[in-house]
């Protein structure tokens, strides 16, 4: 008997709220019993992840089986379709989006998850009172308990730095959270280095620098506002609002001697945090920030770089980070991290921001003339770019490392440590 769009409808309407009631609860539950694996983009890039998100998958389809069969039990074959085709609809736009939080490998694991789940829902609804049905569910749930199981694993935590670290969050002076690790300890006879993450980044993009480096210094990483752990309620997203948040994590610390080590836009933060407390900062360290001075881009520039990224900041994002920031040799995995992580930041606050990075350029060449006394060193990919002379028309030295791109402490961790520490070793010959 050909079923009637009444009944096609019921069925959808039932298998929907089957899912939902599953997936809330379930998903409600999990976050407050496994803390950490929800991020701002998604379920976290790993294995148990994955898992979790299969289980979570699963159940909710028994719960849509069931509770179709409740109420439209004479469309039995029709349950099994919608049902299949939900999952499989779920499945295909979770991994095509650009910018997704999945890497390839559990993306195409996900994907050819989707011919099961779909028998399965099938099957589940066209023998859910037969006992073979029951076998079935009672295997499925039993695969979906598996997979959470797995979910509830820790992570690897391989490279991430054994250093003893005191996390901690202290205000802006707009009263924004903002958190800071310390690594090592105050030494006499070395400065403190404050790592300043760039734009759409975070502290973490420093994990393969702090163990090595706080061997010889003390190491501070923080979060600007609006990135990270710190917190976003802010109106305005500007270079001097981001100097405002480091300085105060200083101030806090009481440090002296400090030298300020920015990547990107962290190069114009740590221009502005020295400006606020000139007394406190040694130096200044810049990780490709600038490539030349004195000749900032223009307002249609700036225009014309940020235009794309309003109309649709993931996608954009992703393709530019991924195809213009990274050496053509680098790890397509580091790539892929990056571009993926940086694409999932709140437009809201990533384009102000760049914005205001941009029309620092104009900024820096004064405040390095005519307000800092300090030694500023640019470390940049040897590429070829760098106009040299104009750096140091401003006095700034340059140094070059060879085979990398934009995020040369990700790319050649090893050789930027080394760099970086001979580098702060040579500010006071």
């Amino acid at each position: 008997m050909k079923p009637s769009v009444l009944s096609i409808l019921r069925s959808i309407v039932a298998i929907a709220a089957g899912a939902l009631t599953v997936l809330i609860v379930l998903f409600g539950t999990i976050l407050l019993v496994v803390p950490g694996w929800m991020t701002e983009g998604g379920f976290p890039d790993t294995t148990p992840g994955l898992a979790l998100l299969l289980g979570l998958e699963i159940l909710a389809g028994l719960a849509g089986a069931f509770v179709a069969a409740l109420l439209a039990p004479r469309a039995p074959r029709v349950h099994g379709w919608t049902l299949g085709a939900l999952l499989l609809i779920v499945n295909v736009t979770g991994v095509a989006e650009p910018g997704s939080s999945w890497p390839l490998v559990p993306a195409v694991l996900l994907v050819g998850f989707v011919p099961v789940q779909t028998w399965v829902g099938i099957v589940l609804a066209l023998r859910l009172r037969a006992r073979r049905g029951r076998q079935m569910i009672g295997s499925t749930l039993l695969l979906g308990t598996l997979c959470l199981a797995a979910a509830c694993t820790p992570p690897d935590s391989s490279g991430v730095s054994d250093v003893a670290a005191g996390v901690a969050a202290i205000p802006s002076t707009d009263g924004v959270p903002i958190v800071y690790e310390v690594h090592g300890g105050a030494r006499a006879d070395a400065p403190t280095l404050v790592l300043i993450h760039g734009w759409s980044c975070d502290r973490t993009y420093w994990g393969s620098q702090v163990g090595p480096l706080a061997e010889r210094f003390r190491v501070v990483t923080l979060d600007l506002a609006g990135h990270g752990d710190s917190g976003f309620e802010r109106e305005e997203w500007t270079i001097a609002s981001y100097g405002a948040d480091v300085a105060a994590v200083i101030e806090e610390l009481d440090l002296e001697d400090v030298v300020l080590v920015g990547h990107s836009m962290g190069g114009d933060v740590a221009v502005d945090a020295a400006r606020l407390v000139p007394e406190r900062v040694a130096a200044m360290v810049w990780v490709d920030a600038y490539r030349q001075l004195g000749t900032p881009h223009t307002p249609e520039e700036i225009e014309a770089f940020v235009a794309p990224l309003r109309a649709d900041f993931s996608t954009n994002t992703y393709a530019f980070v991924s195809e213009n920031l990274f050496h053509a040799g680098t790890d397509s995995a580091l790539v892929q991290r990056v571009a993926r992580d940086m694409s999932e930041a709140p437009p809201e606050i990533a384009v102000p921001s760049i914005e205001s990075s941009f029309a620092n350029g104009a900024v820096v060449p004064v405040v390095l003339d005519e307000e800092l006394d300090l030694p500023v060193v640019a470390i940049n990919p040897d590429d070829g770019s760098t106009d040299v002379a104009s750096m140091e028309r401003y006095g700034v030295d340059v140094v070059f490392m060879p085979d990398v791109g934009h995020f040369l402490m990700m790319e050649d961790p090893e050789s930027f440590n080394a760099l970086l520490t001979e580098v702060v070793g040579g500010l006071g010959e």
